[in-house]
């Protein structure tokens, strides 16, 4: 999760997109050493941007990182459904390669509810990272 304050950011070739001061959310599968790359979220200043989240994470740091255990990337795509229904999105953002027109997301604080049922439904658990 990442607090943001109110700013215009250049996304790759997502282009200009604006934030308002809040909590935001972003959903990813991280395949690949997953730990590495969510703790990457928490790092500013990186001399090279890959994804989406990179160019907002440079600015803001992740405040808390999350991963569900043992999730494929389909269980990626249906928590981005249902977050896409809840919550005001960045369209575009993070979700090149699926279905979802987002995986980025302004929450509130009822997100931490949201994702544990989110979580218990599919027999799954966070792990803080």
């Amino acid at each position: 999760m990442f607090k943001v304050e109110k700013c215009k950011i250049k996304v790759g070739a997502l282009g200009e997109i604006f934030l308002e001061k809040g909590l935001y959310l972003y959903v990813g599968s991280g395949q690949r050493s997953l730990e590495s790359r969510v703790k990457r979220h928490k790092i500013p200043n990186k001399q090279k941007l890959h994804w989406h989240i990179d160019y907002v994470s440079n600015i803001f740091p992740a405040a808390e990182c999350y991963v569900l255990s043992d999730a494929g990337k389909d269980m990626e795509e249906k928590l981005a459904g249902v977050l896409n229904m809840l919550y005001p999105s960045v369209e575009g953002f993070g979700s090149n390669d699926t279905q979802n027109k987002s995986h980025f997301f302004k929450v509130d604080e009822n997100i931490k509810n949201v994702l544990k049922n989110f979580a218990k439904l599919w027999g799954l658990k966070w792990k803080k990272v």
